[in-house]
């Protein structure tokens, strides 16, 4: 998104806005959750063996089935989405992209580009439509209700962790830190291994360069370096990471990816060749160091 989206250019008299669902989970009910299922059904059983009928009674049984306890008490939940269950955000997902192709049609205006994250919403809108937006989405279904958020002094609005900056009609791309934000990070006095705390400082900034536009890149290293220094690493440790590593054009960032073998993820016949298993144990500076060397020689 970073990628696609830093230097878009936008038309002329359009604003960014951001729209978020109140409260999605409690509110997808199971009239708007059957027919969305119905139009992606196409989708659905490309992925699944069962019926659409059994498919539906499943759902269905699941929306009225959730039972919960508190103080000793059982209680049903007579709305929204199952507490807890595993189908829940895949239900909201399925819900959202419904609505969404069921009221933009409905605008009286083009959108050069909308961005969808769950319930988190930007786009961009003339800037005298923004009532016309909030009506319009508002307006489609009492329970899924909308709240706007519009540019703020600096003409920018925050979407997940990047703020959409609107600088002569141009996108420009930050990275952006909640109110909210603590600042906590792993205490470099914690109990673990050094590397550990070495790698976060690491891949720490290799998320915040690719979440920003280089023009931002100093700034916001000065701001990681503040924070890392106040959870106790090593001033010198956190300017060698932030200031003399240059990352190589054109790598990514790794971080930790989905173990799910590739085989179940595609749909392909399972191979009966065992699968090797890993699992992590917890650090003990007096042991851990020791099994790691031996392990090296199996």
């Amino acid at each position: 998104m970073v990628n696609k989206y830093n230097g878009y250019i936008l038309p002329s008299n359009y604003v960014l806005v951001s729209l978020d669902v109140v409260s999605l989970f409690s509110n997808v009910h199971l009239g708007i959750c059957l027919t969305s299922i119905e139009v992606n059904w196409d989708r659905i059983r490309g992925c699944c063996s069962m019926s659409y009928d059994r498919f539906i009674s499943i759902v269905e049984f699941l929306f009225n089935n959730t039972y919960f306890s508190f103080n000793g008490k059982l209680y049903q939940q007579p709305f929204g989405t199952p507490m807890g269950a595993k189908i829940s955000p895949i239900i909201a997902t399925y819900v959202m992209d419904y609505v969404l192709d069921s009221v933009i049609p409905l605008l009286s205006f083009q959108i050069p580009f909308i961005k969808k994250y769950v319930d988190d919403i930007i786009l961009a809108i003339p800037n005298d439509k923004v009532d016309e937006l909030l009506n319009t989405f508002n307006s489609y279904d009492p329970y899924i209700q909308f709240t706007i958020e519009r540019e703020d002094g600096n003409w920018s609005v925050p979407f997940l962790d990047i703020r959409m900056i609107r600088e002569n009609n141009n996108i420009k791309i930050d990275w952006y830190q909640k109110p909210t934000h603590s600042g906590r990070y792993l205490n470099y006095h914690s109990y673990h291994n050094n590397s550990t705390k070495v790698n976060l400082v690491k891949q720490t900034k290799n998320r915040v360069i690719k979440l920003s536009d280089p023009s931002s890149h100093t700034k916001n290293l000065q701001i990681l370096q503040k924070l890392f220094i106040s959870n106790a690493y090593p001033t010198p440790l956190v300017n060698k990471i932030l200031f003399n590593t240059v990352q190589n054009e054109g790598t990514s960032p790794s971080f930790a990816t989905n173990n799910a073998d590739p085989d179940i993820l595609s749909g392909n016949p399972v191979s009966d060749t065992p699968i090797n298993k890993y699992f992590s144990l917890p650090y003990f500076s007096d042991i851990t160091p020791g099994v790691n060397k031996d392990s090296e020689k199996c």
